[in-house]
């Protein structure tokens, strides 16, 4: 897909914690580093950039033909349904350029879930970010047990001559 007018859009889910979207830009710029394709990141997310702005950016850049990307790691309702309509509504107000969606989720490329299942068992590369501070609110994000500490051995009564 490199060169020409062809351009890609990276588009995830997103999150309000603007250090969410490192990975999906980390990946944008090795898209165009290394295979000359203009990238853009675009988010579901309300704190942005939309489909809409990603596709402006990269219209600017001169890319009439767009491939979207859904970066999700498998297909569930944003992929199967809301990707779909918005990326039809998108290329509706957008006659003068062709704008698909790949089919799928990235997540569900054999060469991605190798690279997945090759990272969990190495464990962390020695470039990532170390890990950030703990979520104080990670009750609402887990199970039952989130934030709960292991059991620990309670301490040897006190014995009473000693004192």
């Amino acid at each position: 897909m490199a060169g020409g007018d062809r351009g890609v859009v990276l588009l995830a889910h997103g999150s309000a914690d603007p250090a969410w979207k490192e990975a999906v830009a980390a990946v944008c710029r090795r898209v165009e580093d290394v295979h000359a394709v203009p990238c853009a990141v675009a988010v579901l997310h309300p704190s942005g950039p939309s489909l809409d702005e990603a596709v402006s950016t990269l219209e600017a850049r001169g890319c009439r033909t767009l491939e979207v990307v859904a970066w999700f790691l498998a297909a569930g309702r944003h992929v199967t349904r809301d990707l779909p309509d918005l990326v039809r509504a998108v290329a509706a107000r957008r006659p003068h350029a062709s704008i698909t969606l790949r089919p799928g989720a990235l997540g569900e490329d054999p060469r991605v879930l190798d690279a997945l299942a090759t990272a969990a068992v190495r464990g962390p590369h020695p470039a990532a970010a170390p890990d950030p501070a703990p979520r104080r609110d990670t009750a609402s994000h887990a199970g039952p047990t989130a934030g709960r500490t292991a059991p620990t051995t309670p301490a040897p009564p006190e014995d009473p001559a000693s004192d």
